[in-house]
């Protein structure tokens, strides 16, 4: 015999003697019993509902900083590639050289 089959034989068990126990009880402690157990899975369901959220509200969060350093980071190559444009050109190369009348 396994571990496996001893434990389900257990679940069981115990399964039949809270029905043989819940059959017994007259109606109102019956109601009194499923509101309650109503209540323990609407607090259970209420936090992972909660965890879940918080969890996509840090996911989310961190897409948001991913997203903002990556648009920084394309912000200061922009600049730092025009600032060097300009100034690699000479003072006055951006000038037009005098134009020069010719003789006609």
């Amino acid at each position: 015999m396994t571990d496996g089959t001893k434990e389900t034989k257990k679940d069981n068990h115990k399964k039949d003697r809270f029905h043989e126990e819940f059959k017994g009880l007259p109606l109102e402690e019956k109601i009194k019993i499923l509101l309650r157990m109503e209540a323990v899975t609407l607090q259970e369901t209420f936090n992972y509902g909660v965890a879940e959220a918080m969890k996509a509200g840090e996911r989310l969060g961190e897409v948001l900083s991913e997203f903002g350093k990556k648009v920084e980071a394309e912000i200061k190559k922009a600049t730092s590639q025009s600032q060097a444009a300009s100034a690699g050109a000479a003072p006055g190369a951006s000038k037009k050289p005098p134009k020069t009348e010719e003789p006609v």
